[in-house]
């Protein structure tokens, strides 16, 4: 039978190069040698790893970006205050320390989380009391959204360089996006995130210091109405309904009465909207209920901002949710002359 000229041949070669391979793998010192270079080749990657994530982490820690700022304040008691605001973003632009400070001779300062609601606030202000002394007052900013589980994980990069707090990792670890990788293994936590990264990095190094322009916490905006109302109503045109989380409420709940257990004094205030989004907001009744049959239970006083004269005109907004620095620091004023009639602050 003829084979094919040359078929056996290089059939031979490799097979006798394969089992050389096979040979010298075998070797003892080989192996080990291959398994040390290894063992070494890891190490050094995630020591290089590692010092990056302290130097993000460090760098972020003091950072003055609006991103961190009011997070590194808490850890520096810098944010120390008589009088809380809390709330997601109807608090952070809608809220002037300044102004409550000029009516109160009191220390104020806005800890509004943007877009989150009760759950991230709260624990906000848990990781607040381990750093700071209690506050005198909490003004609790309110709106349709604060009772309801958010269900992604908005600004995660804001969250980053304070895994090792427990009280913020439990308000986030059941959204969606949370890093759990990150959370056991710290330096994959900041991959995807270059600009956190080079921001951290600069700061670690004394390269850079970025600055928050606004003032404790609080960032009016300097803008007017908008269209983000009309894509609203294009989007959704039979309304919205928020829900109202159990869990969220319960804490919310355990926390009024924390309060009251520590004679801090808490005022609840639903913040200004445009009028028309009561047309879309299809279960705000039910939302306010909520609210006031808390202000009766644990006797705390409600304030409902959503029908004043902050909602009805444009030019205290600069779209349906949110007022512009001109509207913000209207209500303020509203929020210090509440204040005022108090007699702790006279």
């Amino acid at each position: 039978m003829l084979s094919r000229p040359g078929g056996a041949a290089p059939f031979l070669i490799i097979s006798v190069n394969c089992l050389e391979f096979l040979a010298n793998l075998c070797n003892k010192n080989t192996v080990k040698k291959f398994i040390i270079k290894l063992l070494i080749l890891t190490f050094s990657m995630v020591l290089v790893l590692h010092v990056i994530t302290i130097l993000v982490d460090r760098g972020l820690r003091k950072t003055g970006h609006p991103t961190w700022a009011v997070w590194n304040d808490i850890l520096t008691r810098k944010s120390e205050c008589d009088i809380y605001i809390q709330g997601s973003s109807k608090a952070w632009i809608s809220v002037s320390p300044k102004i409550i400070e000029s009516a109160t001779d009191k220390k104020v300062y806005n800890f509004g989380v943007e877009g989150y609601p009760l759950d991230v606030q709260l624990g906000r202000y848990k990781l607040y009391r381990r750093y700071n002394k209690k506050p005198m007052t909490i003004i609790q900013i309110l709106d349709g959204g604060s009772l309801e589980k958010r269900n992604d994980l908005f600004g995660k990069e804001q969250f980053l360089p304070y895994y090792d707090e427990e009280c913020i990792i439990e308000s986030i670890n059941t959204i969606k996006g949370f890093n759990k990788i990150g959370y056991q293994l710290p330096f994959f936590k900041y991959m995807g995130e270059a600009n956190s990264c080079m921001i951290g990095i600069l700061e670690a190094l004394n390269i850079t210091h970025e600055k928050f322009d606004g003032y404790k916490g609080y960032l009016g905006q300097e803008r007017t109405w908008n269209d983000d109302f009309g894509k609203f109503v294009k989007e959704h045109p039979n309304g919205v309904i928020f829900d109202i989380s159990a869990k969220i409420l319960h804490d919310f709940e355990k926390f009024i009465l924390t309060c009251k257990e520590e004679n801090i004094e808490i005022i609840l205030i639903y913040a200004p909207e445009y009028y028309e989004v009561n047309n879309y907001f299809k279960n705000k009744p039910e939302v306010i209920e909520v609210y006031k049959s808390l202000s009766t239970k644990y006797q705390i006083e409600f304030y409902d901002f959503s029908d004043s004269y902050l909602s009805k005109d444009k030019k205290y907004l600069y779209n349906s949710q949110h007022l512009n620095k001109y509207g913000s620091e209207l209500f303020t004023e509203e929020i210090a002359k509440i204040l005022k009639n108090k007699t702790e602050f006279n």
